[in-house]
């Protein structure tokens, strides 16, 4: 059970001496992309988390990212959230914006109020490395 370099998952699978899979990608830096596709379509509170392992307390945690055209952080705040995370953090942007220009401000906003992921941008596309590896059994 090994994937081939032909799938979308680099990484072999685990097999300890007694045969047991372990599948968890432990000890991979994850990438996901995110691509603004359409400003007109976004919302003043839209908002996408993106998970941390937080070390101090060992818990899994999130910042959430919210869409800010109107200056206010009531929308896209949920006091619900607070129980398993607690950052969240702004980007701006204005109906008629580019795609381009939506996924600066995200790239900008990921960049300053997270030390746990990295964001770069090619086009509308932004993509963001985790930059921290969790333990096998904190998996984000």
């Amino acid at each position: 059970m090994y994937p081939t370099g032909k799938t979308s998952n680099p990484t072999s699978i685990q097999q300890n001496a007694e045969g047991t899979y372990q599948i968890a990608d432990a000890g991979v830096q994850r990438v996901v992309n995110i691509v603004v596709d359409g400003v007109e379509n976004m919302a003043d509170g839209d908002r996408f988390a993106l998970r941390y392992y937080d070390e101090v307390n060992q818990t899994n945690d999130s910042i959430w990212f919210v869409c800010d055209n109107d200056n206010s952080i009531s929308t896209g705040y949920d006091a619900g959230d607070t129980a398993n995370s607690f950052m969240y953090a702004f980007f701006d942007y204005t109906v008629g914006d580019t795609d381009e220009h939506v996924a600066n401000n995200i790239k900008n906003a990921i960049n300053r109020f997270s030390k746990y992921h990295t964001a770069t941008i090619d086009g509308s596309t932004v993509t963001i490395t985790y930059n921290q590896i969790p333990p096998t059994n904190k998996l984000l």
